[in-house]
């Protein structure tokens, strides 16, 4: 195989890791989920799966997807929409954030405490 070859596999399985994350987060997620940032009457935090570790699992895996697009393309040009998505994300998350605690306030802030933003154990 070609080692150019061997980059561009690697690009498409971060890529359908990273789909395959957000599909598992948004199922686990369910009515909580919404592409829209709101807070849905009766809605609650969601422990379970993913989000007993992780906050923010449908991110994690938006940016495990983005980050196989250089990869795949042999391109550090792709580094350019990583960079922009991973601001655009920790902006949205901040936001989210916000609003969550705004609306659950002691009980979001512990389970900001209890897991983490994006990645188990360390982020």
């Amino acid at each position: 195989m070609h080692f150019g070859h061997a980059y561009f596999y690697a690009g498409m399985a971060l890529m359908a890791a990273g789909w395959t994350v957000r599909q598992v987060a948004i199922r686990t997620l369910g009515r909580s989920f919404s592409n829209v940032l709101k807070v849905s009457g009766g809605q609650k935090i969601v422990r379970t799966g993913m989000c007993a570790s992780v906050r923010h699992p449908a991110y994690t895996g938006t940016l495990v997807m983005v980050a196989g697009i250089p990869l795949a393309f042999s391109s550090p040009v792709g580094l350019i929409p990583v960079s922009f998505s991973i601001l655009a994300v920790l902006y949205r998350i901040s936001v989210e954030e916000r609003m969550l605690t705004d609306k659950f306030g002691d009980e979001y802030a512990e389970y900001k405490r209890a897991t983490k933003m994006l990645v188990p154990r360390l982020l």
